[in-house]
């Protein structure tokens, strides 16, 4: 099954990137903590914020509702990072992102997405 895309009249988000460390560290009762990797590919967390008006926001709506059933699916959206703006395989995590309602018939969505580091 294909994944459904980030609709075309939607803006590109603002966002800031955080990689998720691959290891995990196990304290030791003598000695040095030990660190082993617990997957090659990491997850990385991207803080996102949007401003949608009403027409957008409602597209936003019927695509997070339906084609990500309810807010759960991954899909693809075009991000700037390593390598430049491309298209990567991204999810919401939970919570779902907050709709705050603002001046102007204006909309500000903001939440974090995850995506994986070879993706």
């Amino acid at each position: 099954m294909t994944l459904p895309h980030w609709p075309a009249g939607l803006p590109l988000v603002e966002f800031s990137r955080q990689p998720i460390s691959p290891f995990q560290r196990t304290e030791m009762e003598n000695g040095r903590a030990r660190h082993r990797r617990h997957t090659r590919v990491h997850p990385v967390h991207a803080h996102v914020s949007f401003v949608l008006d009403r027409e957008q926001y409602d597209v936003y709506q019927r695509f997070c509702s339906i084609d990500l059933n309810g807010y759960a699916g991954w899909f693809l959206m075009a991000m700037n990072g390593p390598g430049g703006l491309k298209l990567r395989k991204v999810r919401w995590l939970l919570p779902v992102p907050r709709e705050e309602r603002i001046p102007g018939d204006l909309w500000r969505v903001s939440g974090e997405l995850e995506s994986m580091s070879d993706e």
